[in-house]
């Protein structure tokens, strides 16, 4: 208790001197200042309603503003992407480990690993029965992927808590994302980050910026023949 005393008194002394405690100094350091705008777009973001807030309204967006956002989507689909591959790793051998030790955990590994299996083959069926199947069947397997049962049997904890939101980051029409993979969007996200990085932050981003660029990557990408299109205007008709 001696010397833990003498460290105390000399820890003491040290503030002292120095004129002030480095733990409270850091404690009350300044967080950098966020941009209102900026966080206001990025909860209209995570909603999924970058589209339509900024193709409706006459709304503008500066490339600055581009910049930071699809930098953070691009930083935040990484960290994701590592912490489920994580949990996954976790989730399947855990239950390796300690099987020899604790049999009830042994069990429940068997039974995760058999639902994981019928899920893959009855998906694939109901795929391609061109509507012979029962529709309870149907049923069944839409309310098992609607509460996320079979995410939970795969260990991918994170679509059970944490909303991807890189996806929703794309001011892209809800028709042309739903007919691509989604690997391709995180290929495209390192290409339109390093493309913008030059422009002027203050610069407003032209209508229909993003889905004209995707639009362009696509065409190269697969060297379609007739290209996409360009998108000049809004269809009245179409759907957010």
């Amino acid at each position: 208790m001696e010397y833990l005393k003498s460290y105390k008194v000399f820890e003491e002394v040290n503030d002292i001197d120095i004129g002030f405690n480095l733990t409270n100094f850091l404690d009350q350091a300044p967080t950098a200042p966020t941009d209102p705008k900026y966080d206001n777009l990025i909860e209209i973001t995570k909603r999924g309603n970058l589209y339509k807030y900024l193709v409706t309204g006459e709304r503008k967006l500066t490339f600055g503003m581009l910049k930071d956002l699809h930098k953070d989507a691009l930083k935040f689909k990484k960290n994701r992407e590592i912490k489920q591959g994580i949990e996954k790793f976790l989730w399947r051998i855990i239950p390796i480990a300690f099987a020899p030790i604790f049999l009830p955990i042994w069990i429940i590994a068997q039974i995760l690993g058999a639902t994981r299996a019928l899920n893959k083959v009855m998906i694939q069926v109901l795929k391609m029965d061109n509507g012979t199947y029962d529709t309870f069947l149907m049923n069944i397997v839409r309310k098992v992927n609607e509460y996320k049962i079979i995410d939970l049997t795969e260990g991918e904890l994170q679509r059970l808590y944490v909303d991807d939101w890189f996806y929703k980051s794309f001011a892209i029409s809800k028709g042309l994302k739903e007919m691509i993979k989604k690997e391709l969007f995180i290929e495209f996200s390192f290409y339109i980050v390093k493309k913008i990085q030059y422009q002027n932050d203050d610069k407003i981003v032209p209508d229909y910026y993003i889905e004209n660029e995707f639009r362009r990557w696509l065409n190269r990408k697969f060297r379609m023949n007739p290209p996409l299109p360009l998108k000049r205007k809004r269809d009245k008709h179409e759907k957010f």
